[in-house]
């Protein structure tokens, strides 16, 4: 979650280049906050522009996933979980 204090609308944008030469749109708006998710792996630098004309100093942010097979294998693990929950449910209550 990025958020941050402006007096009126601004623009967030995105680049992958430390100069922000190349910047997308992410959000335009009165709003002081936006979630930022979905980026793949690697390095992103963001800025506000102001209606005015002021520019913020760039955010660095370095984005790094799981592997595929950890977060596959804690699924597993909270699948194991939950069914032997399930189980101790259902044979609890056969016994009543």
């Amino acid at each position: 979650m990025l958020s941050w204090q402006a007096d009126g609308p601004v623009l967030l944008q995105i680049a992958d280049a430390p100069d922000l030469s190349a910047p997308k749109l992410l959000y335009e708006g009165q709003a002081k906050s936006y979630f930022l998710s979905g980026l793949a792996n690697g390095d992103y630098y963001l800025r506000l522009k102001g209606v005015g004309g002021t520019i913020s100093a760039p955010l660095h942010v370095s984005v790094v996933h799981q592997s595929l097979t950890r977060a596959l294998l804690l699924v597993a693990i909270g699948a194991l979980v939950t069914l032997a929950i399930v189980v101790t449910i259902l044979w609890g209550a056969r016994d009543e």
